[in-house]
């Protein structure tokens, strides 16, 4: 039985079956933004460990992350993919940058994590993300449609990879 009052909304629920699939993939996704939070929380509280601080925000970003994958499946019309894609992707960019900043604060190494290192680290994502945009607010396609979203991925898996694998290298040092 389907309450609520007749129209379009009500004929597309009545004609679609219910996909557990979904419902299954947006619960997931609200209990880990709920755990990443409190994770994040917890981590905060502690800042005055090493490397608690980026953990903290390392964590904040794995939630923009996983809340923006529901508004861009839920939403509708270019405005909400786009931002859902952009925050998306500021979610994911600022993910292996915190790792590393977290591992070089963790292994004793906070001399590194100057200025000039922040800099460094936000360059690659700052421009990736500015291009990144720029295409979609001019080519009248999706942001994730065209050359520069290959040219997007392989610019940010490289620059992803480098980081993840320099911070665990980092890491896995300390503990040898």
């Amino acid at each position: 039985i389907i309450h609520g009052p007749p129209g379009p909304a009500r004929r597309v629920l009545e004609k679609q079956p219910m996909d557990w699939g979904f419902i299954l993939s947006v619960l997931l996704n609200l209990v880990g933004a709920a755990i990443g939070l409190a994770i994040a929380r917890y981590a905060w509280r502690r800042r005055s460990i090493p490397g608690a601080e980026f953990f903290a925000v390392y964590m904040v970003a794995a939630v923009i992350w996983s809340l923006s994958c529901l508004v861009y499946y839920a939403g509708s019309g270019r405005i909400a993919t786009m931002l859902a894609e952009l925050l998306q992707n500021v979610g994911l960019m600022a993910m292996p940058a915190m790792w590393l900043a977290f591992a070089l604060k963790y292994t004793g190494r906070s001399r590194w994590l100057n200025r000039r290192t922040i800099i460094a680290l936000a360059a690659v994502p700052v421009i990736v993300l500015a291009l990144w945009l720029a295409h979609g607010l001019t080519a009248g396609q999706p942001i994730s449609e065209g050359w520069p979203s290959r040219v997007h991925y392989w610019i940010m898996n490289l620059y992803v990879t480098a980081l993840i694998l320099a911070g665990g290298f980092l890491i896995l040092q300390e503990m040898v």
